[in-house]
């Protein structure tokens, strides 16, 4: 059996971030023996081989890649869209050319984000080879900003071409199915609809005391003072703004960020105003951000804008507690983990809840 996966993020070098659940699903696929192929934008146009996975990289750099297409939009609109277009344009011609002669029996076709991978990519590839659909959250997004009408033409493209519709989260299958008013178009979408978490694949080694303490001493944070974490994109819808306000309050907490983004500079300047101890740590690859991870106390995520947050999971893999903003899942995982704790997305509220793992000992 061939798998054909496409994506519009994929892990670019060793350790980058960037799509790194949809590389640990492409290699359990694998390793059960498929033949993996792989189709992103990203990267220059070329053939990359990655042990037993091809990747085709196709191009679209200014569009596609880090920090995220709605945050490149944000800051520079024009070159975004000419990296989309260009990035697009190549994917379909690869599509076209890998598909081409392909049955049903031999070839699948694994597409992540709906929008634009299950519509327009594939309406030229041919129908009757099995697509499975996955919806992360940026694709819903933009499903439900768009008029009824728009919406409605959309979905039923993309029912058209995708067998099966896999959900990072309920939240976001609830708030899609919650935007249909089409009664038909929403029967088929329930009756194709799942929620299936993303991929997670974690280090095996865990860092010893040793370890965490010399962490630490690194960022000159006291003995005694609770170890905060917050890790991921630095744009507003994060939150993480609030996270340094309510450390700005504490008087035994110390802050690392791991991560980067256009919020950074105005992070570093309310750190500086406020008096908070905040350490910016910038972006690191994955295998080191989860080492800081599972050297904190306690992981703060006040995000409002999630569905499955890869980074609460992480922390709780690690054994590390989390703090976070009541967003996609993550409340209904609190009622089933006593190591998450949600709370308002407000300082006083965070700071609150920090402060009862920091009166208890790690």
């Amino acid at each position: 059996m061939r798998t054909l996966v496409v994506s519009t993020s994929y892990p670019r070098f060793s350790g980058d971030a960037g799509g790194h659940f949809v590389a640990a699903q492409v290699a359990r696929f694998a390793a059960r023996g498929e033949a993996v192929e792989v189709v992103a934008p990203g990267c220059a146009p070329q053939f990359e081989d990655r042990g037993p996975v091809r990747i085709h990289w196709a191009g679209g750099v200014r569009g596609f890649g880090w920090p995220g297409v709605e945050s490149r939009f944000r800051t520079a609109p024009l070159p975004t869209l000419l990296g989309l277009a260009e990035g697009s344009v190549r994917i379909t011609q690869v599509l076209e050319r890998l598909t081409a002669k392909a049955s049903p029996s031999d070839l699948r076709i694994v597409a992540h984000w709906l929008v634009p991978s299950v519509s327009p990519w594939l309406l030229r590839v041919s129908p009757a080879l099995p697509v499975a659909g996955y919806a992360h959250g940026a694709d819903v997004r933009f499903l439900r900003r768009l008029p009824a009408f728009l919406r409605t033409r959309w979905l039923r493209r993309i029912l058209a071409r995708a067998r099966e519709l896999h959900f990072a989260s309920a939240s976001l299958r609830d708030a899609l199915l919650d935007a249909v008013t089409d009664s038909a178009l929403r029967r088929e979408f329930e009756h194709r609809a799942c929620v299936t978490l993303p991929e997670l694949a974690m280090p095996s080694a865990r860092p010893g005391v040793a370890e965490r303490e010399a962490r630490r001493a690194r960022i000159q944070a006291r003995r005694g003072d609770l170890l905060v974490i917050a890790l991921g994109r630095l744009v507003p819808d994060k939150g993480y703004r609030w996270a340094v306000d309510a450390v700005a309050t504490m008087r035994s907490a110390h802050l690392v960020v791991v991560g980067d983004g256009p919020s950074r500079p105005h992070l570093e300047r309310r750190a500086r105003d406020l008096g908070a101890r905040v350490t910016f740590l910038g972006q690191l690859d994955r295998e080191e951000a989860l080492a800081w991870l599972a050297a904190a106390d306690v992981l703060v995520h006040p995000s409002l804008v999630e569905a499955a947050p890869t980074v609460v999971r992480e922390a709780r893999e690690l054994g590390i507690p989390v703090v976070a903003a009541e967003a996609g899942d993550v409340a209904s995982w609190a009622a089933r983990d006593d190591g998450i704790r949600c709370v308002a997305a407000d300082p006083r509220h965070i700071a609150r809840e920090l402060e009862r793992f920091a009166r208890v000992p790690a």
